[in-house]
């Protein structure tokens, strides 16, 4: 990315064919395997790389230009704290890279399954306010 006073340019993009890894591409930087999402939002159960919702020590562009940040090694589980930008941050629109929603299970989806360790939203990867989809 190219940094001047109106903001930053980013110049390089590879458009992955599909929503979920294209947009985890542009969350965190990443090859969207790196970011955990390989392939769309459903952990295939092979691996980090096809679970499905992004790594945790992987941050996304909100962690990076926030105040401070925390990333944690999915390994071993080793948390470490980061000095961030000190920005405000703000998501409009659809998330689609925190987890499988089935279209057949809505009663889980408040109840069980959003916000924890497999299905993180927005305001626990850095964005301050969200107003979308997940």
């Amino acid at each position: 990315p190219k940094s001047n006073t109106n903001g930053m340019r980013f110049t390089q993009l590879y458009n992955c064919a599909r929503c979920c890894p294209s947009r985890a591409s542009i969350l965190t930087g990443m090859y969207p395997h790196q970011a955990g999402i390989g392939h769309m939002v459903y952990d295939a159960g092979v691996g980090p790389e096809y679970q499905g919702y992004l790594r945790q020590d992987v941050p996304t562009i909100a962690e990076l230009l926030k105040k401070t940040y925390t990333t944690q090694d999915d390994d071993d589980d080793d948390t470490q704290h980061h000095d961030g930008g000190g920005y405000a941050t703000y998501m409009v629109g659809k998330w689609h890279v925190g987890g499988e929603y089935p279209p057949d299970a809505t009663h889980d989806w408040i109840q069980s399954t959003m916000g924890d360790e497999t299905h993180p939203i927005p305001t626990q990867r850095g964005f301050d306010e969200f107003y979308g989809t997940l």
